[in-house]
């Protein structure tokens, strides 16, 4: 049994960098979408709204969500049911 607990510790550890290296990706489009929406707040409506008490949400939260997401699945399809929204 422990052999069969190692191959797989390894097989993961081989997958971490390709896996890491597309959660980067990921962030760095999202960051960026942030960044140009931040750069053009006077001509984007942010559509604010309230999800809980002090907790807001707007387009461009949405938008970098959705960008995460949408690369994340463009690699890794399999994991489409892992994925969450809440």
């Amino acid at each position: 049994m422990q052999g069969s607990q190692n191959l797989q510790h390894n097989e993961d550890s081989r997958r971490l960098p390709a896996m890491l290296n597309i959660a980067v990706k990921a962030a760095v489009a999202a960051g960026n979408l942030i960044n140009k929406a931040a750069n053009q707040l006077q001509y984007i409506d942010l559509q604010i709204e309230k999800k809980n008490q002090n907790d807001f949400v707007t387009i461009v939260d949405k938008l970098a969500e959705k960008t995460i997401i949408d690369i994340i699945r463009k690699y890794y399809p399999s994991h489409n049911r892992k994925i969450r929204k809440k």
